[in-house]
Formats: structure tokens, sequence, C-alpha cells
């Protein structure tokens, strides 16, 4: 849509504001953000047609995805507003909610876009790498102490145990209340000697041995 007036049969159409965050009237948001539901329904429609060559495609693909980005900011400026909190209620406007390539950008593919040459073949291609990937290069940005990894300080080493016995009390509370006879046979597990990892290889060595001497037999 232009940002300049134009006229729909005999009525002239407001134009929509440029400036999102200088406009201060729910009413006013609610007015522009509707007519941008509008421009994207007739868009995502036309974007369906098998008719329309590759190039008005591509051209109707930024369009959408330029109007979704506004009609997120005007729900945004709605919400801090004090009006109705868009961003929580997720309703679904639009028959084709696009598709994304992978989970790096918010760009989105709609109707015969995921068609298109290049981005057909990104679709088909097997993309179940990137959250592990991305999880990688997040672990590796984040500043990861000794705590992280379980070694706790020896003069904080009792605070942390007196913490984890309030918690324990605090299900074992819960519990009974929420089933009374849960409980009653109950026992705590109290592991006098944890394993070397010596002895661990020890055991797994002879259970292996055993496992191949009762295949002999």
């Amino acid at each position: 849509m232009s940002s300049k007036q134009y006229v729909a049969g005999s009525k002239p159409v407001e134009k929509r504001q440029r400036n999102i965050k200088n406009i201060n009237s729910v009413a006013t948001c609610e007015k522009h953000r509707q007519s941008v539901v509008k421009d994207l329904s007739k868009k995502i429609n036309k974007i369906q047609s098998a008719q329309l060559p590759d190039y008005q495609i591509r051209d109707l693909n930024d369009a959408i995805n330029q109007l979704m980005r506004e009609k997120h900011a005007w729900e945004v400026q709605i919400h801090e507003l004090g009006g109705i909190n868009y961003l929580y209620r997720k309703a679904k406007l639009f028959a084709d909610d696009g598709e994304k390539i992978g989970e790096v950008d918010d760009y989105r593919y709609y109707g015969r876009a995921r068609e298109l040459p290049g981005v057909k073949e990104l679709f088909e291609a097997d993309m179940t790498f990137v959250p592990e990937r991305l999880r990688k290069q997040e672990m590796q940005h984040r500043q990861l102490d000794a705590w992280y990894y379980g070694y706790t300080p020896l003069e904080e080493e009792s605070s942390l145990q007196d913490f984890e016995k309030d918690i324990s009390n605090q299900r074992l509370n819960r519990i009974s209340k929420e089933k009374p006879n849960s409980l009653e046979n109950w026992n705590p597990i109290v592991i006098e000697h944890v394993p070397a990892r010596e002895e661990v290889e020890n055991i797994l060595l002879e259970r292996r041995k055993s496992a191949l001497l009762h295949r002999l037999v």
C-alpha cells in the first residue's frame, strides 16, 4: 500500500502512519492493524496463483514479509498502550502462515514462493541439524563457570546441601498432602559406597567376559 492517501470507490481512506511509536491512540492503531491484515489476506491469496511469473512471486513474498513486520509493530504498540495483547493470543488469521527455512531467519515463504527455484531445494533438504547447531553456538557464547558443571566451592557446599535438603522436604510434604498413602512404605535409598571409575570399568569388563563365555558354551 502506498503511504499516500488513496480512494476506494468514492471514499478517501486515511494513509497508514510510518512512525508507529508516535501513535498514542489504541483505536487508531487497531484501525491501521486491520488495514494491514486486509492487505495481507489479499496478497497471501494472490501468491497461491499458478498464473503468476516467478519475479512477481518473489516481489509478493517480500511484500508479505514486510507487511507481517508492520502488523507485528502495530500489535506491539497496541499492547504497550493497554489494548488487546495480540502477541499472546496468536489467533490464526490466514490460511497460509508461511514456512521458514531453518531457525536462523524469520523470513517466511508463502504459497508458490516455496516452489521457486533454489527455495524448493532448500525445503527438501534435511535441515534437522540446524537446531542442534544453534544450540551448540549458544552454549559456546555463554559464560559458563564451575557452578554449571557441578563444581561447588567447599565453603559453599554445605549451604547447597542444606538448600537441596529443604527442597526435598518441601516436595515430600506436597506429595504426602496430595497422596496421603503414597509414602507409607517409602524409604530413602542410602548409597553407602559410590564406585570409582576403575571399579565400574572392571565390573563392565567382567560382564562382557561372562556374556562372551555364555555365547561360546
